[in-house]
């Protein structure tokens, strides 16, 4: 049975206990779960007072792979600074190419590659 048909099957008989993820919109058994401005910023917005409490803890649940996809292209301040919405980061090409690439896939373990490209964090 090809991935297609079995994507399609799985959309009409959805299975208990799944999770979608909010990038790639796979049914998942499990999401973690992604701060849009990371917690090791906060402090530093804090100070600044350019973001209130209840934006800084905004959270994602995002399947694993798409989690380490955007940990691999983004260091913490690019994403506090850049990509803190949802909308951001699936404008991103290498994200909304990743996202397309990953949907087509059935929840199982896919590797994800660190990029070399990305500075110091």
């Amino acid at each position: 049975m090809s991935i297609e048909k079995c994507l399609e099957l799985k959309h009409i008989f959805r299975m208990p206990n799944m999770q979608q993820c909010e990038l790639c919109r796979r049914e998942v058994k499990e999401t973690t779960e992604h701060h849009l401005i990371p917690r090791a910023r906060h402090k530093v917005y804090k100070r600044k007072k350019d973001f209130d409490t209840a934006v800084l803890h905004r959270t994602i649940s995002v399947c694993r792979p798409c989690h380490k996809n955007v940990h691999a292209l983004f260091t913490e301040k690019e994403l506090a600074e850049s990509y803190y919405t949802v909308e951001l980061l699936l404008a991103n090409p290498e994200v909304r190419k990743f996202t397309e690439w990953v949907s087509k896939r059935p929840d199982m373990h896919l590797r994800v590659r660190k990029s070399n490209a990305k500075g110091v964090k």
